[in-house]
């Protein structure tokens, strides 16, 4: 969860450090010297070592280049000692060492560079602005820079990413930098998750009433027994838990009050805690699976998104079959036979109801009752287009399309159209 930057913890954590710089560490404030580096030679090891660690940082570590190129900010990624491995910015000549004074191999240890965002981010373990008055070292108060720690699968610290800019003393790029630096940490931690654990099940949970714009779902992988094996950073947080640490052994029925398998037969499971007044929103996580999801103001064009894990180590979710659908209730039965009948007759129909109450595993049991093959389904997410006349004409165009006797060659083989989130539109 974000933090605030204004709040009374930030402040004290920002006084704690210039105590240490002036008590413990004994830093000159005004001095003249430059901040300490190592030499070429010994960056280029750490840089490598950095790489394996994020198996080539996943793409990740070029999109922020750019973004920071975009908005004349400095991308600084250094290792878990705070040593500058990298410096990327859209001003910085070919094979130059430095931006501004920031160079490469530049240790940004409180010990050594003194309050700064890359030192403070480390040590809090969070993301962290600090902005140019804030800075302890004279010298670095022309700056404010922005950093959010790296972990691994384990979470454990293996880096630090910082966004450093001129600081115009403006609120707003404190925080669309820590938003975007910590968009990126997650879905960093999250891939490498999913490559420790390919071989595990793997379970998204999340608390539906969660108020961070950009926070993806928290992760949890547990073993053949249903116990915790590992969790990203903060699923802890949902529990009465100290640590990730905390998380690893325990039985995850006991902790959602339900068995991993019923997990197969619904597509998202809502446990509540009545004692901490939460509802918990669990899905099984499957790398590799595929969905589509159209983007609004892009007029018939889909994308995919497929995360790169071996999938044949996954136990997939079986799908409910239709005839089991059926057999739970004489009301299920009849709305699955009217369901069924509209499909075969290709009319369009509505599948009402709270979450967690089967409705997508009555869409899978039907797809799969005339084995229609994943890549013939076409799910669209409602949620995702804006309220705008660009994007209605777009989604009414695109509805209307569908009714045409032409409709085949604007789809080519896709044979069912689901809107996700119709109550969106």
């Amino acid at each position: 969860m974000t933090r605030v930057d204004t709040s009374s913890s930030r402040a004290n954590a920002i006084s704690a450090s210039w105590a240490r710089c002036q008590q413990k560490h004994q830093l000159e404030r005004d001095t003249t010297r430059p901040i300490l580096r190592l030499q070429l030679s010994e960056i280029s090891p750490r840089w490598e070592l950095l790489l394996h660690r994020t198996s080539g940082g996943q793409g990740i570590f070029q999109h922020l280049a750019k973004s920071a190129a975009h908005a004349d900010n400095c991308l600084v990624i250094t290792d878990e000692n705070g040593v500058l491995v990298q410096l990327e910015c859209k001003h910085k000549r070919r094979g130059a060492a430095d931006w501004n004074g920031i160079g490469l191999g530049s240790l940004w240890d409180e010990r050594i560079a003194g309050t700064n965002g890359v030192a403070m981010a480390l040590l809090e373990k969070q993301p962290f602005t600090v902005r140019g008055e804030e800075h302890y070292l004279s010298k670095l108060m022309h700056f404010s820079c922005t950093a959010t720690p790296l972990l691994d699968a384990e979470n454990q610290t293996i880096g630090a990413l910082n966004l450093t800019s001129i600081d115009r003393g403006n609120s707003a790029d404190y925080l669309l930098a820590k938003h975007l630096l910590e968009v990126a940490a997650d879905r960093l931690q999250r891939s490498l998750f999913e490559q420790k654990y390919v071989d595990s099940q793997i379970f998204s949970v999340s608390l539906p009433n969660h108020k961070a714009l950009f926070k993806n779902n928290e992760m949890i992988a547990i073993n053949e027994k249903g116990l915790i094996i590992g969790s990203t950073t903060k699923a802890y947080g949902l529990f009465d838990l100290n640590s990730p640490h905390e998380l690893v052994g325990k039985s995850f029925e006991l902790l959602f009050g339900a068995d991993p398998e019923s997990l197969h037969r619904v597509d998202k499971l809502t446990h509540s805690d009545t004692t901490n007044n939460l509802a918990h929103s669990i899905r099984e996580h499957i790398p590799g699976q595929k969905f589509y999801r159209l983007n609004g103001g892009k007029q018939g064009s889909a994308s995919s998104q497929c995360t790169h894990v071996n999938k044949s180590h996954f136990k997939r979710r079986s799908i409910l079959e239709l005839h089991e659908l059926i057999s739970s209730s004489s009301a299920v039965a009849s709305l699955c036979k009217r369901s069924n009948q509209y499909f075969h007759h290709a009319l369009p129909f509505i599948v009402e109801g709270a979450s967690g109450t089967g409705k997508s595993s009555l869409i899978n049991a039907i797809h799969e009752s005339v084995k229609l093959h994943p890549n013939k389904i076409l799910s669209i997410d409602c949620a995702s287009l804006g309220d705008n006349d660009g994007d209605q004409t777009f989604i009414r165009n695109f509805v209307e399309s569908t009714c045409t006797a032409d409709s085949q060659k604007s789809f080519g083989k896709i044979s069912s159209i689901v809107f996700d989130n119709i109550d969106e539109l």
